[in-house]
């Protein structure tokens, strides 16, 4: 009698066991379905990747980018090299670049692209060897997908 009652508790252990893992797989599939469907949710957190390349024999210094609801600034970047950074903006925008040279004279440039949330890809900023700031916009509305 004592050998089957102990059966018997074993199997609803089991049960019990199979059961509730099977439930946690569910819900935690659920949850995934849920959020990977959403893809301009996820994009949004992360915002436009922005690349600044330095084609300069020299290190700028000061660099600000300037949009709608904010700034990103660096203090410097070296010669021959690149940035990568990632901005959030809060509403639709145009965008403002300046840095300083070796020889400390102000460059700014105004950027004649639209940028806004929601957008994916990313933007390219390239200062050649004269200083002259060049970009290239790679973005484009994130598609909305809806169930």
């Amino acid at each position: 009698m004592l050998l089957s009652l102990r059966k018997i508790l074993y199997r609803h252990l089991v049960c019990f066991i199979i059961g509730y893992s099977f439930f946690i797989i569910l819900v935690l599939t659920w949850f995934t379905l849920d959020y990977c469907l959403k893809p301009k949710v996820l994009w949004d957190s992360y915002g436009i990747i922005y690349v600044l390349e330095n084609n300069s024999n020299e290190t700028i210094k000061d660099i600000k980018i300037k949009f709608q609801g904010g700034e990103y600034t660096l203090d410097f970047i070296p010669a021959i090299s690149k940035k990568y950074f990632i901005v959030n903006y809060f509403g639709e925008s145009k965008m403002k670049v300046s840095f300083v040279d070796v020889s400390n004279h102000q460059h700014e440039d105004e950027i004649e692209e639209y940028i806004e949330p929601g957008y994916k890809g990313t933007f390219e900023f390239f200062i050649d060897k004269n200083f002259k700031l060049t970009w290239k916009n790679n973005t484009e509305p994130f598609p909305v997908i809806s169930f």
